[in-house]
């Protein structure tokens, strides 16, 4: 349902915000990925 899909992206978005400075120098597959989840979901809403 609707509200499901909201809390997933929610909860997929504050781990992206929380992961992309903390691996920001130290680990650069983390970090893209980060960035890719956040332009993703930002880019839908």
């Amino acid at each position: 349902d609707d509200a499901t899909w909201a809390r997933s992206r929610g909860w997929a978005l504050s781990m992206a915000v929380i992961q992309l400075p903390y691996y920001r120098n130290t680990n650069p597959v983390i970090s893209a990925n980060a960035r890719h989840v956040i332009r993703e979901i930002l880019g839908t809403r």
